[in-house]
C-alpha cells in the first residue's frame, strides 16, 4: 500500500505540502515513490495552483532524502518535533520550485 496527499500551505497560498507513505518495505527501491510524487505533482498543479512543493523528512531517512532528490527538491532547512512520550524526532526541510 502507498499514499501520495499534496495540500495547500495555510501560510504560503504558493505552495503545497507534500506527504508520501510507503506501507511495505517490498516496494522500497523499485522506483515507486519518484513516479507517484512526480504524478501527483503534475495531476494537483493545476486544481491547486501551485508553483512551489514542500515536506519535512527524519533525518535518518535516507532512502526517502535521495528519492526527494531525485525528483528535484534540495535541503534548505531543519527543525525538530517532540512526540508523545517526549521522544524528539529531527528533520530537514525540503523544497522544490516549479
Amino acid at each position: 500500500m502507498w499514499v501520495v496527499w499534496l495540500e495547500k500551505d495555510k501560510e504560503n497560498n504558493d505552495v503545497a505540502i507534500l506527504g508520501i507513505m510507503i506501507g511495505k518495505s517490498d516496494y522500497f527501491g523499485k522506483g515507486i515513490g519518484k513516479k507517484a510524487i512526480i504524478l501527483a505533482i503534475e495531476q494537483s498543479r493545476e486544481k491547486l495552483n501551485f508553483n512551489k512543493v514542500s515536506l519535512n523528512v527524519r533525518k535518518t531517512n535516507n532512502r526517502a532524502i535521495r528519492c526527494y532528490q531525485k525528483c528535484g527538491f534540495h535541503i534548505n532547512g531543519e527543525g525538530e518535533k517532540t512526540v508523545s512520550g517526549g521522544d524528539k524526532i529531527e528533520f530537514f526541510k525540503m523544497f522544490l520550485d516549479l
